[in-house]
């Protein structure tokens, strides 16, 4: 049961990500925003570090990217640099909650932890997508300048996406803290709930895109 209901909440986290990706996203990059990526990042880890504070389990992270990469392809089209950027963000979120764990302070210390996982995920996420958009997907805006827009990309905008990160990453544990909260109150209604809600967001995903 708690197998599953650990699977429900990745489905609702990605969900839910997707969804500010369909909408947040295609509005910030439609009207050529600069650095959209960082906005959108944000809203990221944001979500991502709620999911955290209520399933803290490696992989977990990693797997609402899928979701929200998929809830993205369904619902706002096939842009493969978009839905390679959104994996690659909880990929690197995963992988920094990983280090987080290896410094015994932040266990400790889990808003410190958030934000510790905010900035190295922005910049693990931002390093993997470049990387994988110019050598394994060679996507013709990435290719062609290979390892200096690899550098910049990550190190450039991916230090603006950390700095949205050590502030958005709290705020997402913080939600996610209040919510566990709430839950515990009703925990019989936490898988039934976080089903309904998923499909209620796939459903507004469908009527939006």
């Amino acid at each position: 049961m708690r197998r599953f209901q650990g699977l429900l909440l990745v489905l609702l986290i990605g969900s839910l990500w997707g969804l500010g990706e369909a909408i947040w996203g295609d509005l910030l990059f439609g009207n050529d925003v600069p650095y959209a990526s960082v906005y959108v990042s944000a809203l990221g880890l944001c979500t991502l570090s709620a999911g955290r504070s209520l399933l803290d389990r490696p992989g977990s992270s990693t797997a609402a990217g899928a979701v929200a990469a998929l809830f993205r392809l369904a619902n706002a089209g096939l842009f493969p640099c978009h839905l390679l950027g959104i994996f690659a963000l909880g990929l690197g979120f995963d992988l920094a909650v990983t280090l987080s764990r290896r410094v015994a302070r932040m266990e400790r210390a889990p808003f410190l932890r958030a934000s510790f996982a905010g900035a190295a995920g922005a910049y693990l996420g931002y390093g993997l997508f470049a990387l994988a958009a110019t050598y394994v997907l060679r996507h013709n805006y990435w290719a062609p300048f290979g390892l200096p827009k690899v550098l910049s990309h990550t190190f450039v905008n991916g230090s603006f996406a950390a700095l949205a990160g050590l502030v958005a990453a709290p705020l997402g544990w913080w939600a996610g803290t209040s919510a566990a909260r709430l839950a515990e109150r009703r925990a019989g209604w936490v898988p039934a709930g976080a089903l309904g809600a998923s499909a209620v967001l796939w459903l507004l995903g469908a009527l939006i895109g």
